[in-house]
C-alpha cells in the first residue's frame, strides 16, 4: 500500500484516500520490523502534517499512547487533499458497546496499569463474542467487522486473560494472495475489499511482538506471566 511520491500508505489496493491515522500510524509501527527507511518515511509524514492525534489505536505504540482516545468519531479531510484522519473527539464510546473500544480500551487500561478496568472492559467485548464473531452495535459494512475479532486475541494475548475461543486458524480464509485481510464477513464469508487497518491488526493480534520495535524488550508489552504467552509468538 505504500507509495513513495508521498511516503505514506493508501487505505486499500484501490483506494485513492490516505489516512493519518489509523493507517500511517499502524503501517509504521509494522514496517519498522520490515524496512525501516519506509517506516521512518512514513512516520515522518504523519507527523509533518501537526494534526493533533485522537485514537484508540494510539496506546498501540509507546510514543503516541497519550494521544490514546476513545471519543466519538469525526472523519475529518486535510483540505481538499485525499489525506483524511479519524479524531475521536466526541463523548466517550462505551465498552459494552463496542468491541474494538472494548479491547484497545483494556489494552490501554493496562499499560496505565488499572488492571481491574482492564479486566472490565476485556469482559465487555469477549461476551460480543458469538463463536462466528463480535456481535456489537457497531457493524457498518458486514455482519462482523474482522480487525474487532482481531483486536480481541491481541489483547487476550497481552493481558493473558483466559481465552476468548477464537480458533487459533480463525484468520486463514480471510487474508487474500495480495497477503492483505479482507475486512468483514458476512453469512461466514469474506467480504469487501483487504485494507491497512484490518491487516495489522490480524498481524499484531498473530505477532504481538510486533508492537515493539526491533531490538526492544517484549516484557512491558506481554503478560508477566511467560506461561500465559507460550505459543503466542511465532
Amino acid at each position: 500500500m505504500y507509495e513513495i511520491t508521498d511516503n505514506m500508505v493508501k487505505e486499500c489496493p484501490n483506494c485513492t484516500k490516505k489516512w493519518l491515522w489509523t493507517d500511517q500510524l499502524v503501517a509504521q509501527i509494522a514496517l519498522k520490523h520490515v524496512d525501516p527507511i519506509i517506516a521512518n518515511a512514513t512516520e515522518k509524514k504523519m507527523k509533518s502534517y501537526n494534526i493533533q492525534m485522537r485514537n484508540p489505536w494510539a496506546t498501540l505504540d509507546q510514543e503516541y499512547r497519550s494521544s490514546f482516545s476513545v471519543g466519538g468519531t469525526t472523519e475529518r479531510q486535510v483540505g481538499t487533499s485525499n489525506v483524511w484522519y479519524s479524531d475521536h473527539n466526541g463523548s466517550e464510546l462505551s465498552c459494552q458497546e463496542y468491541a474494538d473500544i472494548a479491547f484497545l480500551k483494556a489494552i490501554h487500561l493496562h499499560y496505565m496499569g488499572d488492571l481491574a478496568g482492564a479486566k472490565e472492559c476485556f469482559d465487555a467485548g469477549k461476551a460480543m463474542w458469538d463463536g462466528q464473531g463480535m456481535k456489537d452495535a457497531g457493524q457498518i459494512t458486514g455482519e462482523y467487522a474482522v480487525y474487532k475479532i482481531a483486536h480481541g486475541l491481541l489483547a487476550q494475548k497481552i493481558m493473558g486473560f483466559e481465552p476468548i475461543g477464537i480458533p487459533a486458524n480463525y484468520f486463514d480464509r480471510y487474508q487474500t494472495v495480495n497477503g492483505g485481510v479482507t475486512t468483514d464477513i458476512n453469512g461466514g464469508q469474506p467480504q469487501g475489499l483487504q485494507n491497512v487497518e484490518t491487516t495489522f491488526a490480524v498481524l499484531a493480534a498473530l505477532d504481538p511482538s510486533l508492537l515493539i520495535p526491533p531490538n526492544k524488550d517484549l516484557s512491558p508489552i506481554l503478560s508477566p506471566n511467560p506461561l500465559l504467552n507460550a505459543g503466542n509468538l511465532k
